[in-house]
């Protein structure tokens, strides 16, 4: 017997210096691969679409936010650039994964009796305020032109009254968070804006080295937009 033996499943590269075993071995780990993974059958296939699947719980999401925001001003101007992107025709990607993670959570904790939470529908609103907020800031520093297939917000009036108009969605969006009453999901989605700011200082930046680039940009995007998507579903989770 030859002093080098290769089970076909096993890697033996330190011992098995034959010419052409990696390609053996490399032929036997993908078939030992599929071996373990196929399954007979083919599995179902489920065509969902959530929003229909959440219609009720999405059908008021901008409505009661445009209700929250003119309710904590007399000044129409401000009214009217707070509310100006809630006009339902965004898509409510945000509103929709932090009801659908609620309602998955509630199933699993209480089975029939998994109705969503006023907390956690509120939650669902802070993070498209919030995701709104950001958008009305950005478009004053990128000075866009369109959001959404109409005039952004800052071709429409001066800077310094978007801005502050940002400012103030932030502003109810962090009441909001104190009416929950509960100092997890406080500290959860305070986490969400302090990323955001840092996010958009990161994007003003840019780094010398190819992998210093893709690292910034990782955690720029991170911090601009995952953490929102993040933290709401923590937020929904613990209330």
């Amino acid at each position: 017997m030859s002093e080098y033996s290769c089970s076909p499943l096993k890697a033996c590269i330190p011992v098995c210096p034959k010419e052409g075993s990696l390609m053996v071995l490399a032929g036997n780990a993908r078939l030992l691969s599929s071996v373990r993974t196929q399954q007979p059958g083919s599995l179902p296939e489920y065509q969902v679409d959530p929003y229909r699947l959440l219609d009720d719980d999405l059908k008021d999401v901008y409505t009661d936010i445009r209700e929250e925001l003119r309710r904590n001003t007399t000044i129409p101007e401000l009214q009217t650039i707070a509310t100006y992107y809630f006009d339902g025709h965004g898509k409510a990607l945000r509103p929709m994964v932090a009801i659908l993670m609620a309602r998955a959570i509630n199933y699993h904790m209480y089975k029939e009796k998994s109705a969503l939470l006023t907390s956690q529908r509120q939650v669902a609103m802070i993070s498209e305020m919030i995701h709104s907020a950001s958008l009305v800031h950005d478009d004053v520093v990128d000075q866009a032109d369109l959001r959404r297939g109409k005039p952004s917000v800052n071709m429409l009036w001066n800077h310094k009254k978007v801005t502050m108009a940002g400012d103030f969605i932030l502003a109810v969006a962090s009441m909001m968070i104190a009416r929950l009453q509960n100092d997890d999901v406080t500290i959860t989605l305070s986490q969400v804006v302090t990323d955001l700011v840092q996010g958009e200082f990161m994007q003003l930046g840019s780094k010398e080295t190819e992998n210093e680039r893709f690292a910034h940009y990782l955690t720029k995007t991170y911090r601009k937009t995952a953490s929102l998507i993040a933290n709401s579903l923590k937020a929904v989770s613990i209330l």
